[in-house]
């Protein structure tokens, strides 16, 4: 989870306030079950799914597909390996401890949700304001590193495909909106933009993420 978060600040802001809200409610469904059930997991199956949920870009209904998943399961599950779970009845579990670190844990996650919000860092994310600055400065022949050569294209890319959509809000407001191009997948549009190996190509995008 740590190297999970880590990377997800890295990336954007807007990635990383998906991240935290979503653990926030893993790790309530974790307390709920280990109240209503006894049991808290042992097996890193749950946790590694919602890793993998979180590094693939999922949709908010995957993740809701995700937790109800969690809560059908407890609900009509009748037997379980022992090695699955620890027993929170268990005089060698520390249920006191547990519970005293899990709500530490989703409140430092809500404190921190707090925090984006009160520095409106989804909607003045000072990374990226600047990187809007940088591209602007190479597109207008600008950029102290760079000669002054006209007709330069940016490409940048992400790992996450949600910090493509928080940065393209930005530039969506910004002089360059008409002149990004912000697809799916692969596509004619973007090898005739973007591939300078193309016969014929277009001039119609400055700016390519993905």
């Amino acid at each position: 989870m740590r190297r999970l978060l880590v990377r997800r600040f890295e990336s954007s802001f807007g990635a990383f306030a998906k991240t935290v809200a979503n653990a926030i409610q893993y790790y309530r469904h974790v307390k709920q079950i280990a109240i209503t059930k006894g049991i808290v997991f042992q097996s890193r199956k749950f946790l590694d799914r919602f890793t993998t949920l979180c590094e693939n870009d999922a949709t908010p209904a995957e993740f809701d597909n995700f937790f109800e998943e969690i809560a059908r399961t407890e609900q009509t599950r009748t037997s379980r390996d022992k090695d699955e779970i620890y027993d929170v009845a268990n005089k060698c579990f520390d249920k006191k401890k547990f519970f005293a670190d899990l709500d530490k844990d989703i409140g430092t996650f809500e404190n921190i949700l707090k925090e984006i919000d009160y520095l409106n860092l989804l909607k003045e994310d000072p990374k990226a304001l600047q990187l809007i600055n940088i591209v602007r400065s190479v597109l207008n022949c600008k950029h102290k590193d760079l000669d002054n050569v006209t007709g330069r294209k940016v490409i940048i890319f992400s790992e996450y495909r949600d910090t493509i959509d928080h940065v393209k809000r930005y530039f969506d407001k910004s002089d360059y909106a008409e002149r990004v191009l912000a697809p799916e997948s692969a596509s004619d549009e973007v090898l005739d933009n973007f591939d300078a190996s193309r016969e014929k190509q277009k001039n119609n995008f400055d700016v390519l993420l993905v």
